[in-house]
C-alpha cells in the first residue's frame, strides 16, 4: 500500500466512496487503480454485459442498442479489452513459427474524402501472417516495401516456403 504523505503512515481504512483514509492522520484520498478494468466510468453491471457481448462478438452497432452508452464508449471499452489480450498473446509468441503460411496486407481506417485506395490519408498497413492451425500474427507497417515486410517475416518464423498473398497473386516465397 502507499505511504501517507503527510504522515508516512501506511493503513488506510477503504470507504465507501471508494477513497480511502489514512489511519494515523485522517487524510482521506483516492487512489486511481491501475487495472484496465477499471479505466473507465462504466457501471459495474454494464461493464461485466459489454465483457459478455464482447465475448460473443457482437458488433458495437447492434450493443448500442442494448447498453445505454453510446458507440463511442462501447468501442473505446472494447479497444481497452483488447489491449491486454494483445499483450498476453505477443508474450507468448516466443517462439518462431514454422509450416506454410500465408501473408497478406490490408489497410484500416481512414476517412472516405480525397485520395482513396493505398495512398489514402489516415490509413494504416497492417502486415499479417497466417498459420494453417489458426495462429495470426499482425504488424503494423508503414510502407509495402520489401525492406520492411521481409524482415517482419524473418524475425516470427523459421526460414520456410511461404504462400504470399500481394496484390491477389500467389508466388513461393523462399528465404
Amino acid at each position: 500500500m502507499r505511504n501517507c504523505p503527510y504522515c508516512k503512515g501506511t493503513v488506510w481504512y477503504h470507504l465507501s466512496s471508494d477513497q480511502k483514509r489514512c489511519k494515523t492522520c485522517g487524510l482521506t484520498r483516492y487512489f486511481k487503480s491501475k487495472t484496465f478494468y477499471n479505466q473507465t466510468r462504466i457501471n459495474q453491471y454494464w461493464k461485466g454485459k459489454l465483457v459478455e457481448y464482447f465475448a460473443l462478438g457482437l458488433p458495437v452497432y447492434r450493443i448500442r442498442f442494448r447498453v445505454p452508452y453510446s458507440r463511442k464508449t462501447i468501442e473505446r471499452f472494447f479497444k481497452i479489452i483488447r489491449e491486454p489480450i494483445y499483450i498476453n498473446t505477443v508474450q507468448k509468441k516466443e517462439n518462431k513459427l514454422s509450416g506454410i503460411f500465408e501473408i497478406d496486407e490490408t489497410m484500416f481506417s481512414g476517412k472516405r474524402k480525397g485520395k482513396r485506395c493505398w495512398g489514402a490519408k489516415g490509413k494504416h498497413i497492417v502486415f499479417g501472417v497466417y498459420k494453417r492451425n489458426g495462429e495470426v500474427l499482425t504488424h503494423i507497417i508503414k510502407s509495402r516495401d520489401g525492406s520492411v515486410i521481409i524482415p517482419l517475416v524473418c524475425q516470427t518464423t523459421v526460414s520456410v516456403v511461404f504462400i504470399i498473398l500481394m496484390i491477389g497473386t500467389l508466388m513461393p516465397f523462399y528465404l
